[in-house]
């Protein structure tokens, strides 16, 4: 007997009114709370055509969802709170170990320094690296750096496409520990 490893983290349901409203009462809590939307279709539809609808409600539901999660960066920035809001501040916020997870426009790259020794991404030139003393080095590309080092560090990164909020703010923002 086979078993499924797969762990559904967003849940497309399709049919009748009627049917989903009995199939959502039926479903277990945690999948209720995962439900992102529902499709219309023919009995008739092939696979291919379902997987397209639900792939197509599922990334629209995952970019409404960073859209919110944006909006409560840059509220609980202005706030004060946990979060960074453009280039400068989320660096500082990544050498400080404060991330929890970055947001960046995918279309957002611009050219700064690392450190040679703590690998620190800074944005200015500048005589030493102003965490550790070591030497820095110009780099092409340190939102590129920003985001794999958060991917080593094993942080959520969210790549926003067409978001003016994001363009607006400076490009990047960071959801903080504390």
């Amino acid at each position: 007997m086979a078993t499924c490893e797969h762990k559904a983290t967003r849940v497309v349901l399709s049919g009748s009114d009627a049917n989903l409203a009995q199939l959502r009462d039926l479903l277990p809590r945690d999948l209720q709370d995962k439900v992102v939307g529902q499709i219309s279709l023919d009995m008739t539809a092939s696979p291919a055509q379902v997987w397209d609808r639900a792939l197509e409600v599922t990334l629209a539901a995952q970019r409404q969802a960073e859209a919110d999660l944006l909006d409560q960066v840059v509220t609980v920035a202005h706030k004060g709170g946990a979060g960074a809001l453009g280039l400068e501040d989320t660096l500082a916020a990544m050498q400080q170990g404060r991330v929890y997870q970055l947001l960046v426009d995918r279309e957002f790259h611009t050219p700064g320094y690392q450190c040679s020794v703590c690998q620190a991404v800074v944005t200015q030139v500048l005589p030493s690296c102003p965490y550790c003393e070591g030497a820095l080095r110009e780099t092409a590309d340190i939102v590129n750096l920003a985001v794999q080092r958060a991917v080593d560090a094993g942080l959520k990164v969210s790549v926003l496409d067409h978001s003016p909020q994001i363009t607006g703010i400076g490009g990047i923002a960071a959801v903080l520990r504390y």
